[in-house]
């Protein structure tokens, strides 16, 4: 287990990360902004899989795969709403939340060596405050995008 002064800095390194993260996506619109929360859903569970890759051993590559793939559901599921923009933001909240769960209940342990020590709990910090984040989006997501910006952004369909 790590010492609590470095616990802190991790926590802070993430909270610092997801807020630059928000503020940089917010700026390219509804549907790009959900796209990216997926993507990047999907690039921490992958980045499990690759740290069990280079030192966790066959059963935790395959644990970590279920992961990728679960997450990845979650991810597809939270981009691709066309009816209801608004589901989408609660799927991605959802998966947010539960690699929070993933983080604490596999890795901050320290029973997960072939896993980077700053990593959950950076993680942590990061997954909470874009799930928050998405939770808020909500709304925003289920009214319609001006017909100015839904040119740029893509029509929602």
């Amino acid at each position: 287990m790590r010492p609590p002064e470095f616990i802190l800095i991790d926590l802070a390194l993430g909270m610092v990360l997801a807020l630059f993260t928000l503020r940089t996506v917010r700026r390219y619109g509804q549907r790009r902004e959900r796209r990216f929360f997926a993507v990047a859903l999907g690039v921490a569970a992958f980045l499990y899989v690759v740290f069990a890759m280079r030192g966790g051993g066959p059963s935790w590559i395959g644990i970590e795969t279920a992961g990728l793939v679960a997450f990845g559901l979650l991810a597809w599921r939270g981009a691709s709403p066309r009816r209801e923009p608004a589901r989408g933001a609660c799927w991605l909240a959802a998966g947010w939340l539960l690699h929070v769960g993933w983080d604490v209940g596999l890795h901050a342990t320290g029973a997960t060596p072939f896993v980077p020590p700053f990593y959950p709990m950076l993680c942590v910090a990061y997954d909470l405050i874009v799930a928050a984040y998405l939770l808020t989006r909500r709304r925003a997501w289920a009214v319609p995008a001006p017909a100015s910006r839904r040119a740029e952004d893509g029509a929602e369909g």
